[in-house]
């Protein structure tokens, strides 16, 4: 299961994907969930901290662009998560 939001994440020394986009690979099932991209974001606070946010922030997009070719990943907020997750696993 993987729930994606507004964080690309730290990559593994040597690689250029985070640990998350590795996994996703590697699993052979997967429920994905993306938070609604019409709720409202904190750059400050939201986005991957640090130098090379900007790089990150692309990463993301990119792997949420493939995850949507992939898959058909349910939206959520943060009062739909729990009900979404349990009819997935339904």
């Amino acid at each position: 299961m993987g729930i994606i939001a507004w964080r690309y994440g730290s990559c593994p020394p040597g690689s250029e994907k985070s640990y998350t986009e590795i996994e996703y690979d590697a699993a052979k099932e997967r429920l994905i969930f993306i938070l609604d991209p019409k709720l409202p974001v904190n750059p400050t606070t939201d986005f991957d901290p640090g130098p090379g946010r900007g790089k990150k922030l692309d990463k993301l997009e990119a792997f949420k662009a493939r995850i949507n070719q992939d898959q058909m990943p349910a939206t959520f907020t943060e009062t739909t998560l729990q009900a979404k997750v349990l009819s997935a696993l339904n």
